[in-house]
């Protein structure tokens, strides 16, 4: 009770008792704040990169695709003049 009436009289002679402390959370949360923007920033850049590579690898498998194909065609036309020869 003693403190109550103690940080009353503080506050009414217009000293904040717990000024020190709301600077610190106030520090706190400033410091929070840019964390939380710069983690933003790291996950739209890695889902950037994701998606680039995802788009990539598509492009990579149609072209393994591709040469599978062309592969059976080649492996095709050898074994026609294989037949084909004396």
């Amino acid at each position: 009770m003693r403190r109550y009436f103690k940080n009353l009289l503080s506050a009414l002679l217009g000293n904040n008792p717990y000024q020190a402390e709301r600077d610190d959370l106030e520090e706190k949360l400033a410091k929070a704040s840019e964390n939380v923007r710069g983690m933003n920033d790291l996950y739209y850049r890695a889902l950037e990169k994701w998606d680039a590579d995802k788009k990539q690898l598509s492009s990579l498998q149609q072209l393994v695709e591709n040469l599978r194909s062309r592969i059976a065609d080649k492996d095709a036309v050898i074994d026609q003049l294989q037949h084909h020869l004396p």
